[in-house]
């Protein structure tokens, strides 16, 4: 990467690049990965691709939120760990790419993972 574009009056373009949209099967690769690495491999887990079929839920839930810009990766991820992993997903927001603030949906993450009591599965 070069230096950056200098823009009409002179001053250096800092801005970034627009970013594409992530690949499902991608996103489905590394989540699968990260969440091995983390908690180890499956018990009698292969190698293959995971199901069709989503697997029985399980007693492993997570948290997910995002503002207007993370919203469609946010929906890649929830469908990944819902139908690979077989988690419950707790969708926190924001369910559109109206624009919102972040820090509103950072809380509610925070206030579902910290709440024991509410439903995974339950949408602000």
């Amino acid at each position: 990467m070069g230096p950056p574009e200098v823009a009409p009056g002179g001053a250096p373009d800092y801005a970034a690049p627009p970013m594409s949209a992530p690949d499902e099967a991608s996103v489905r690769r590394l989540v699968k990965q990260a969440v091995e690495r983390a908690l180890g491999p499956e018990p009698g887990a292969k190698s293959a691709p995971a199901p069709a079929a989503p697997r029985p839920v399980s007693a492993k839930r997570v948290a997910l939120g995002a503002d207007h810009g993370g919203y469609p990766l946010k929906e890649v991820l929830k469908r990944a760990i819902t139908e690979e992993l077989g988690w419950e997903v707790y969708d926190c927001g924001t369910h559109s790419t109206d624009a919102v603030d972040y820090p509103d949906f950072a809380a509610a993450v925070l206030d579902g993972v910290t709440t024991a009591e509410r439903s995974p599965t339950e949408d602000r």
